[in-house]
């Protein structure tokens, strides 16, 4: 499956312009070509996905990868902990997020092209699901 490839940076998601990252705006928008969008933190070492992400996005406006908690979680209440959580119940959002490129376009035009994760999620329908790898 082919898509769109972004970096995040910061709340600026990039795209290569020729071996040059630049800041996707409204005057770029129109270089996401393809109907599915990659999001990531970091630059993918091959073009092509599992085939139970192929899968799942088909289905689904936006799809989240989970990933174990590895440092201490604490309940705290008043700045003070009041309880140490079994990190084997929590899971954390990492990076690639893959959604429909249609989708991405109206939510930057209606956040001024600043990504939040935190923001994205609440206007997307979105899967979430636990992978060791995304790429093959």
């Amino acid at each position: 499956m082919e898509y769109n490839f972004l970096l995040l940076e910061g709340q600026n998601l990039l795209y290569d312009n020729k071996g040059k990252l630049c800041s996707l705006n409204k005057e770029s928008l129109e270089i996401l070509t393809k109907e599915y969008t990659l999001i990531s933190n970091t630059i993918p070492h091959e073009n092509s996905l599992v085939s139970e992400i192929v899968d799942l996005v088909k289905n689904n406006e936006t799809i989240v990868s989970f990933e174990k908690v590895t440092s201490a979680l604490k309940e705290i209440d008043n700045d003070r902990i009041v309880s140490h959580l079994k990190r084997e119940d929590y899971r954390k959002i990492s990076y690639p997020i893959i959604t429909r490129t249609e989708h991405i376009k109206k939510y930057l035009i209606n956040y001024s092209f600043l990504f939040s994760v935190d923001t994205f999620l609440s206007a997307s329908s979105f899967q979430g699901i636990e992978l060791d790898s995304w790429y093959q």
